[in-house]
C-alpha cells in the first residue's frame, strides 16, 4: 500500500517475450497478441478516474517525432546539420503525416505494444500458456491502427511481410470503427513512417551522443525504406559514386497518379541533390506491377498525361482490341531517361502483377482480398 491509499501490485511474468518464442509458436502467439487490441479499444472511462484516456495522440507528438528526426537521424546519415531545403523538406513531410492520422478516431492504445513488452507464459499445471502485457503507464488515446503498427512493424523484430498483411487484415476487422480498408492501410503506413522515425531517431541519439551502441544494429532495418505494392509499380534506385559505393539509395510508388504528376523524373532529381552525383552514376529498377496488357484506364487519365507531358504521352496508353491501357513500364522508363539516367542502367522486370496470379498480389484482381508484396532498397553499414 503506497502512502496515498492506493495499492501497487506485482506480478512475476518471467524473462520470455514474444521475441523469444520459437518459429513454430511465432505466428499463433503474434495472432493472440493482435487480439488483445480490439479488446483495450473497447475500454472506456472517465479521464479524471483513469489518466490514460485523458491523453491524446495529437499534432504535437508528430512535431516531437519530426524534430527528432531532423536534429538527431539527419545530421547522423548526413554527417552535419541539414541545410535549409533539407529540413523545410523534413518538415513538409511530417505535416503530410499528420493530416493523415490526425484526423482519425482515438481509442485506448498501449502506446509501447511490442514484443518485448509481451511477455509469454507456457503453459504450468495450473496455468495454460498466456500472454502477459508490462509497461501499460504510457496508454493513451491514439488513432486505432496504432497499437498494430507498434507490434507488427517493430525495429526488433522482422515478421514476414505476408503475416504483417494477414495479421492487419484480420484484426481491423475485429476493432470497434471498423475502419475502410483503403483508409486503414494508408493510416497504417502513415503510422509506421513516423514510429519507425521516433525509433531510429532514439537508438542514433543513443549511439552517437551517449554512447550506447547496444542496438545500433537495428539501425539498417529502420532506414531500409520498405514500400508495400499490388499492381502499382515501384521503382528502386541507387546513386553510386566513382568507386561502386552506394552514396543514396530512393524509391517511388509510381501509381498513375504519381506516374502522370512525374514521379519517376522527381526521384532522379532528388537521389542527385542527396549524392551530390549526375543521373549517369545511378542505377534504377522497375519492379513487377501492372503491365499494358491489363492495365485498363479511362480516357480523362490520357488526358491528363497528355497535358503534363505533351504529345509523346499518346504512346504510353495503347488500345488493343479497342482497351484503353496506361503503359506504366513505358511512362516511367521515359521520365528516367528524360531525366538523364542511362537507358542502360535501367532494368525492367516487365512481370505483370494481373496476369501472374500464382505470384503476386493484385488489388486490380482480387480488391480487397488482395495482400501486398514489397520492395526493399536500403544502405549498408
Amino acid at each position: 500500500r503506497e502512502d496515498d491509499g492506493s495499492l501497487e501490485l506485482l506480478e512475476d511474468v518471467g524473462s520470455r517475450t514474444l521475441r523469444d518464442v520459437p518459429d513454430d509458436r511465432r505466428e499463433a502467439l503474434y495472432r493472440e497478441a493482435c487480439a488483445l487490441v480490439p479488446r483495450l479499444q473497447r475500454l472506456e472511462a472517465d479521464p479524471s478516474r483513469i489518466p490514460a484516456f485523458g491523453r491524446v495522440y495529437d499534432r504535437a507528438l508528430v512535431e516531437t517525432k519530426g524534430w527528432k528526426w531532423l536534429h538527431w537521424t539527419l545530421p547522423g546519415l548526413l554527417g552535419r546539420p541539414p541545410d535549409t531545403t533539407e529540413s523545410e523538406r523534413t518538415r513538409q513531410a511530417f505535416e503530410r503525416l499528420a493530416e493523415c492520422v490526425l484526423p482519425a478516431p482515438r481509442r485506448l492504445a498501449h502506446r509501447d505494444f511490442k514484443a518485448e513488452n509481451l511477455h509469454w507464459r507456457p503453459a504450468s499445471d495450473t496455468e495454460a500458456e498466456r500472454l502477459v502485457m508490462i509497461d501499460v503507464q504510457g496508454a493513451f488515446m491514439a488513432p486505432p491502427e496504432y497499437d498494430l503498427v507498434c507490434l507488427l512493424y517493430d525495429l526488433q523484430v522482422d515478421l514476414p511481410e505476408s503475416l504483417v498483411r494477414a495479421l492487419l487484415v484480420e484484426t481491423r476487422a475485429q476493432l470497434p470503427d471498423a475502419p475502410p480498408a483503403a483508409e486503414s492501410d494508408l493510416r497504417f503506413d502513415a503510422l509506421a513512417t513516423l514510429r519507425l522515425a521516433k525509433d531510429v531517431s532514439h537508438v542514433v541519439h543513443a549511439g552517437l551522443v551517449r554512447g550506447d551502441r547496444r542496438r545500433w544494429s537495428e539501425i539498417p532495418r529502420g532506414l531500409a525504406l520498405l514500400v508495400r505494392s499490388a499492381d502499382c509499380p515501384l521503382i528502386l534506385a541507387v546513386a553510386e559514386d566513382a568507386s561502386g559505393r552506394a552514396a543514396a539509395v530512393g524509391v517511388a510508388h509510381a501509381s498513375w497518379k504519381s506516374s502522370v504528376g512525374g514521379i519517376a523524373g522527381r526521384l532522379v532529381t532528388e537521389l542527385a541533390a542527396l549524392s551530390g552525383l549526375p543521373p549517369s552514376r545511378m542505377r534504377a529498377a522497375l519492379a513487377p506491377s501492372a503491365g499494358p496488357c491489363c492495365y485498363e484506364v479511362g480516357p480523362e487519365i490520357r488526358d491528363a498525361a497528355v497535358d503534363a507531358f505533351g504529345a509523346a504521352a499518346e504512346a504510353w496508353f495503347p488500345a488493343p482490341g479497342g482497351r484503353l491501357v496506361f503503359d506504366l513500364w513505358r511512362a516511367n522508363a521515359d521520365q528516367l531517361a528524360a531525366a538523364g539516367l542511362p537507358p542502360a542502367q535501367f532494368e525492367l522486370a516487365g512481370i505483370c502483377t494481373i496476369c501472374e496470379r500464382e505470384h503476386f498480389h493484385s488489388w486490380r484482381r482480387d480488391r480487397e482480398a488482395a495482400g501486398r508484396f514489397a520492395g526493399l532498397v536500403g544502405l549498408r553499414g
